[in-house]
């Protein structure tokens, strides 16, 4: 049988943050259908998508997660009953200023925090139809922070332009002035002259 070449898709990877352990108030099944969601759509919009805490090797988790959370091209965060574990790594993935889509249920109130950051909203009963809707609205939001962090590299998912991370090449350390110096130290020197001593009176 004659075998033809298989196309390669140029996908790059993409990091999800979401609950995973049972949550009250959320049926036993509802996380893995939600991760199902979000990876389908990831997937579809060119990224290779995974949990944050995943990883090929053996290693410690804290360190894979930090990592996961620097390196992926883009981060999908579901902040559904405001899981405490979810809401830190958002925390640290918004402190890196890398692309980040925040996503909720509508059950779910905004924190104070994030709110200013647009968030898409889904069905908490995950009803089919406003999932689909939902889809659509994440693929859009998927392509277009990719392009536009593309197209500009000081795009920012929550700093604004101005509070911007400094790498260690942007620190200015102040000039030494040694002879300023040395005048102060001789001027302290005059001014601690020990007294004399009373076998010397």
């Amino acid at each position: 049988m004659r075998s033809f070449p298989t196309k390669t898709l140029n996908v790059v990877p993409g990091g999800v943050v979401m609950p995973i352990s049972p949550t009250e108030g959320y049926p036993p099944e509802h996380w893995p259908e939600v991760e199902t969601i979000l990876k389908t759509v990831a997937t579809e919009s060119g990224f290779d998508p995974n949990l944050v805490s995943n990883a090929n090797d053996v290693g410690i988790i804290q360190k894979r997660i930090i990592e996961n959370l620097y390196f992926n091209d883009i981060v999908i965060c579901d902040v559904s009953s405001k899981n405490p574990n979810v809401m830190f790594e958002l925390g640290i993935r918004l402190a890196f200023d890398k692309p980040t889509i925040i996503i909720k249920d509508d059950q779910t109130d905004y924190s104070f925090d994030t709110a200013p950051i647009e968030h898409l909203t889904y069905p908490k009963d995950l009803n089919y139809s406003k999932i689909l809707k939902f889809q659509i609205a994440l693929k859009g939001k998927l392509l277009g922070t990719s392009e536009r962090f593309r197209k500009d590299p000081n795009a920012s998912t929550f700093l604004t332009d101005n509070f911007k991370l400094r790498t260690s090449k942007q620190k200015k350390f102040p000039s030494i002035n040694l002879s300023s110096m040395k005048q102060r130290t001789s001027i302290r020197s005059c001014c601690h002259t020990p007294l004399p001593s009373a076998a010397t009176i």
